[in-house]
């Protein structure tokens, strides 16, 4: 897609430019050339008197289109994304923004999850009930009573956070000592009081980031509250419930019950379906957009890039270059002009993704990727 053209044929191509009045004109300076917007230091090979003189082409004119390259793809995945378009075609080029799985072939594929419009490794859980202690409830900012009834499995009788002196900002953190999913945070009232509690998480106990709708608000008494279904948020070490409202009336909570999840995120291998280039290419370029949901990618460890021209039967990879973000922890990553020329010849182009190393701990999303030829 990026070759260098020479700049008679880029002029032809919008008319029958000719060059023939400049046959008999003085020999080009460095002033004349930079008059054309050329620099000099752009023209290589043969002199440029003997470049211009005789009607000659213009030739050997490096230029590289990756910047270019990258625009027009970033340009095609916000036109797609505008327009709810999943599989954007172009002249030599495709564009999927994963709106569905329309652009990729699930046979071929593994391990492929579309979920909010981004590709990742399919995860499996098993639900467990976490063993809990005292020892890691590493920080409260909270009224304790007796904070080991909170886990003694006793309801009636055994009080351990009073809420009555526990106003808006209060939190009990619990520490999992490494990266931990959760599936649902749930705790035991005595009394019907106020009481609206947030769960939120954190990986370095300085950025919280909340999780589900607020739970409690107006308890009866002897109920359990619930903060639903929260497992989507991933793996964190660090999760709390920090409290909404002021403190009114008073309760405790006579138990708490967190429940956790084994979660084990899969490599994932993501395979286009074939477009039909009009010649067959000799070199391929991918941009595609991925999210860093948890941990960092290593590029070209943890994650790959591959291109086909004979329909999926032989890969060439590509060596995929940080070309910026496009949000936080996510990034555009590309590759341009790989040489598929000594793949089997054909014009059945398939781009395809893949991911390594996954697990709870580092898990690679893939938003949207575009592949073009030439």
């Amino acid at each position: 897609m990026s070759k260098a053209r020479n700049l008679a044929d880029l002029l032809e191509a919008g008319g029958d430019v000719k060059l023939a009045s400049l046959d008999n004109a003085p020999a080009p300076t460095k002033s004349t050339i930079d008059a054309l917007g050329i620099a000099a230091t752009s023209v290589t090979g043969t002199q440029a008197s003997d470049i211009i003189a005789n009607n000659a082409k213009v030739s050997n004119i490096d230029f590289d289109s990756s910047v270019l390259e990258n625009n027009i793809a970033m340009l095609a995945f916000h036109r797609a994304a505008d327009n709810s378009l999943s599989l954007f075609k172009m002249v030599d080029s495709v564009v999927d923004t994963y709106t569905d799985n329309s652009g990729i072939d699930t046979t071929a594929s593994l391990n492929e999850t579309l979920s909010s419009g981004a590709y990742s490794g399919a995860s499996t859980s098993t639900p467990i009930n976490a063993t809990l202690s005292t020892a890691n409830v590493a920080t409260y900012d909270i009224s304790i009573n007796v904070l080991s009834r909170l886990f003694d499995g006793v309801l009636s009788g055994s009080q351990a956070i009073h809420t009555d002196s526990s106003d808006v900002g209060a939190w009990l953190r619990y520490d999992f000592g490494s990266a931990q999913g959760v599936s649902e945070w749930k705790y035991h009232i005595d009394s019907g009081a106020y009481g609206v509690w947030q769960l939120q998480y954190s990986d370095d106990t300085s950025v919280w980031t909340d999780v589900g709708s607020t739970f409690g608000g107006h308890p009866a008494s002897n109920t359990w509250y619930s903060s639903g279904d929260v497992s989507a948020a991933g793996a964190h070490r660090y999760w709390r419930s920090y409290k909404t409202d002021s403190a009114v009336g008073g309760n405790y909570h006579q138990e708490l019950d967190i429940y956790t999840y084994n979660l084990n995120i899969l490599d994932l291998t993501l395979i286009s379906t074939t477009t039909v280039a009009l010649t067959v290419p000799s070199t391929g370029d991918v941009v595609t957009l991925i999210e860093n949901a948890a941990g960092t990618a290593t590029l070209n460890t943890d994650i790959k890039g591959y291109v086909s021209r004979d329909g999926g039967t032989t890969w060439t990879q590509g060596t995929l270059i940080d070309e910026g973000n496009w949000g936080t922890n996510k990034k555009i990553l590309a590759f341009h002009n790989l040489d598929i020329s000594a793949q089997p010849s054909g014009s059945n182009m398939r781009y395809k993704v893949t991911t390594h190393n996954q697990s709870a701990g580092k898990e690679t999303r893939v938003h949207a990727t575009s592949l073009a030829w030439a």
